[in-house]
């Protein structure tokens, strides 16, 4: 017989009435039998062993069958008015803690992380308990593992599969006692976080010019029944214009990026996610690349500054620029060069290739009318050139854009 049928006695099988006395006297009345009673001791540790809702759950129990005698009731309600008060202030610390969530990483562990509202607490160290229960019932628990920690997230190791339901509990230890929080229940399928995908290589594609081949594996092997559910999410990034793509992963394990920039570093990050755990993506992993460079598509922008020279029918001419921008420099700019001619002659003066970190160069050409031009060079050709005209006998200082 349990403890809670042994509690019964076989007294006169009155009941309690709207007319008893309020239950703070009774339970002072009794109070000498209820500490003498061994079965309600059972009783109260019994209970005290349950959560919050279970105890209320077999007080109801109890009481709706209404069979106990007078005595054996009132002791009943004392016991239980003792047991709902400890688990109301238990009930009012577990609120102070609570799990905010359990990640699965496939065959090696579960992390839970969880916070506590009351900073007030002064906790000294955690204890996260890791059960395998029914997704039915949520009764019956096997032990997964536990783990200590001072922070507010612990993993428990060697997880071999994650199809089962887990149930997961975190005991806090503070100077005055401890406490535990709710039980948080979760499907481990929808907390699986993968590994993060392989990037093997990274090429020009052979089939279509201008296209990148990306080479990627998962870490691990997958039945083919759940290969299904895995998706693969790809960005690529260049001057903080990113583009991104989600695919079903296991479609095509070489992937094409197309309409690249020409000349430009490009930044690739996979990550891949099983879509039955919706908020868990793995960590991105990444690698970075430049696309093969073409002749720049645009010319740089041309100034010129004209001033008096020492040398009579001369002047000094300043040719300054500003250079192509991205994307139309399609690459990286190794030279410039710059050379002006005379309308009326055969002169020509010439800067010569200037390098890539020079924005202006001077030549001192004749008071004619002249032509002056800019280009800039990258390893895969030249730019289209920049044009400005020199008006004739200007010996004031004079400044002027080109086209």
């Amino acid at each position: 017989m349990s403890a809670f049928g042994r509690a019964r006695n076989s007294e006169t099988d009155h009941h309690i009435t709207a007319e008893s006395d309020p239950l703070p006297t009774l339970c002072h009345q009794h109070l000498r039998t209820l500490k003498g009673c061994k079965y309600w001791k059972e009783i109260i540790s019994l209970l005290l062993q349950l959560h919050p809702a279970q105890q209320q759950t077999v007080f109801k129990s109890e009481m709706s069958q209404m069979k106990l005698p007078r005595t054996g009731l009132v002791l009943w309600m004392c016991v239980m008015n003792r047991v709902l008060d400890t688990a109301a202030a238990a009930s009012a610390a577990s609120a102070a803690l609570s799990i905010t969530q359990c990640v699965i990483m496939q065959y090696t562990s579960i992390t839970c992380y969880w916070e506590t509202t009351d900073h007030h607490l002064n906790i000294s160290s955690y204890t996260l308990q890791i059960n395998k229960t029914s997704c039915e019932s949520k009764h019956s628990f096997i032990p997964v593992g536990s783990c200590n920690t001072s922070g507010s997230d612990c993993s428990v190791q060697a997880i071999k599969s994650a199809l089962h339901c887990f149930c997961a509990d975190v005991l806090a230890s503070t100077h005055t006692g401890s406490i535990r929080s709710l039980p948080y229940f979760f499907s481990g399928i929808n907390a699986v976080k993968l590994p993060p995908p392989q990037i093997k290589d990274l090429r020009p594609s052979a089939r279509r010019s201008g296209c990148l081949q990306v080479i990627w594996r998962m870490a691990e092997s997958f039945p083919k029944n759940e290969k299904v559910y895995i998706l693969l999410q790809m960005e690529y990034t260049t001057h903080n214009q990113t583009q991104s793509q989600t695919i079903q992963a296991f479609s095509n394990e070489t992937l094409e990026l197309c309409d690249l920039h020409p000349g430009s570093k490009y930044t690739v990050r996979l990550r891949a996610q099983d879509s039955r755990a919706h908020a868990h993506w793995s960590s991105w992993n990444s690698t970075d690349t430049t696309t093969a460079e073409k002749a720049p598509a645009a010319a740089p922008r041309l100034w010129r500054l004209i001033q008096p020279a020492e040398e009579a029918g001369k002047r000094r001419l300043t040719l300054l620029w500003k250079p192509v921008s991205w994307p139309e420099v399609n690459g990286v700019v190794l030279s410039y060069s710059a050379s002006c001619h005379s309308n009326l002659g055969s002169s020509q003066w010439t800067c010569g290739a200037v390098n890539a970190s020079r924005r202006s160069c001077v030549l001192t050409v004749s008071d004619d009318t002249c032509h002056c031009s800019l280009t800039a060079t990258n390893s895969a050709g030249t730019s289209p050139p920049a044009h400005i005209s020199i008006p004739a006998h200007t010996h004031a200082v004079s400044v002027s854009r080109g086209w």
